[in-house]
């Protein structure tokens, strides 16, 4: 076969491998603490609060990696058992039992609904403040 023709074959392949790897780098692939959680993505409550919608992670520019503060609404991670799990929407105990916050850490319902101080990247623990 011509080296020619086996060009364009090649860069498919990698850069579907560099999105791949990509995605892994996220922080749920390789992250011993979500072991087991390999698909990550990122997280909102719907409006009438009942249920949660996943979304595969946007890209961000500014740091070079997958990132959910770039979609207001599902700013909070997640790392999923399943592939199925991305880009749904589906009742709490789903998200229970099928995910992981990206410390490692479970979902509890009510999820929190909104963040004492900084961004929700910064409090992954969902945990109710202090004094409330």
């Amino acid at each position: 076969m011509q080296l020619s023709k086996m060009f364009p074959a090649f860069f498919v392949l990698l850069i579907q491998s560099m999105m791949t790897s990509n995605v892994e780098a996220f922080g749920c692939k390789d992250n011993y603490q979500v072991w087991g959680f390999p698909h990550a993505g990122c997280l909102k409550v719907t409006a009438d609060g009942d249920q949660v919608t996943t979304i595969d992670a946007p890209w961000n520019e500014e740091r070079s990696t997958y990132y959910c503060d770039l979609d207001s609404e599902y700013e909070r991670q997640l790392c999923c058992a399943h592939d199925e799990d991305m880009g749904h929407t589906f009742y709490p105990d789903r998200l229970i039992n099928n995910c992981k916050q990206i410390d490692g850490s479970g979902f509890q319902w009510p999820l929190l609904s909104y963040w004492p101080s900084g961004s929700p990247q910064d409090q992954p623990n969902n945990k109710t403040p202090p004094g409330l």
